[in-house]
């Protein structure tokens, strides 16, 4: 599924047991909504956050934790 400068995606929900990537890209969606949304999506491996503003590097492990199948986040933040 593919949301790409999605500036007013502000809510997602989702309820894809079988959803494997998902990629937000440049899109308004705070950590929460992304946490709420990928926690329905048991199969979810690979996430794209990129250039996200409201996605911190805080909310990595929140995203992880709340989608243990994912493999993969991609985020425009810098490693620290």
């Amino acid at each position: 599924m593919l949301f790409s400068n999605c500036c007013s995606l502000e809510i997602l929900k989702l309820e894809c047991p079988r959803l494997t990537s998902l990629f937000l890209q440049s899109c308004n969606i705070d950590e929460e909504a992304v946490e709420a949304a990928i926690s329905q999506c048991g199969m979810l491996e690979t996430l794209d956050v990129r250039f996200c503003p409201k996605i911190c590097s805080i909310s990595m492990g929140r995203l992880r934790a709340a989608c243990p199948s994912l493999k993969r986040i991609f985020s425009s933040l810098s490693p620290s």
